[in-house]
């Protein structure tokens, strides 16, 4: 498993995190590191694969 397919996953898991704390009668502000958290690592995730694959086809 890559990098970024674990900063994906990270990422995912910590959206649904600040999810399940909004939705559970928790706090705004206990959701906004697990949902900003999450949102960075899928968004660097992302980037790293978006990378690669240019990097890939300018071979």
């Amino acid at each position: 498993m890559k990098l970024s397919d674990v900063l994906i996953i990270i990422g995912v898991l910590g959206v649904a995190a600040g999810l399940a704390a909004l939705l559970g009668d928790g706090w705004a502000s206990q959701a906004l590191l697990p949902l900003a958290g999450g949102g960075v690592a899928g968004f660097v995730g992302e980037r790293i694969k978006d990378r690669r694959k240019r990097a890939a086809a300018d071979l």
